[in-house]
């Protein structure tokens, strides 16, 4: 429980560590920086090996799309699906 203990302070001084700019900066989850990004309602169902589940709120659309083809539709490439307001929400990386 100790170790535990002392990670979770580890943790939290590096959190508290960070500057503003790099508090802004984008995380390694397109996903999550999608929904920071549009901040509306939604449940996400990405598929393949990439994949995952992620929900804000409760009145959100819902969409289960492959994953690959999600990060190529919000960074704006080739993607083969048709993205709706929600889902044209850009994310550069």
């Amino acid at each position: 429980m100790r170790l535990a203990a002392t990670e979770y302070d580890r943790c939290a001084e590096m959190f508290r560590s960070l500057s503003p700019a790099q508090w802004a900066m984008p995380t390694g989850c397109p996903a999550w920086e999608w929904a920071d990004r549009h901040g509306k309602d939604f449940e996400l169902t990405l598929t393949g090996s990439a994949g995952g589940t992620w929900q804000a709120g409760a009145n959100g659309p819902t969409w289960t799309l492959d994953a690959v083809d999600f990060c190529r539709a919000i960074s704006r490439r080739p993607a083969s699906i048709t993205l709706d307001e929600l889902l044209n929400t850009e994310v550069p990386y």
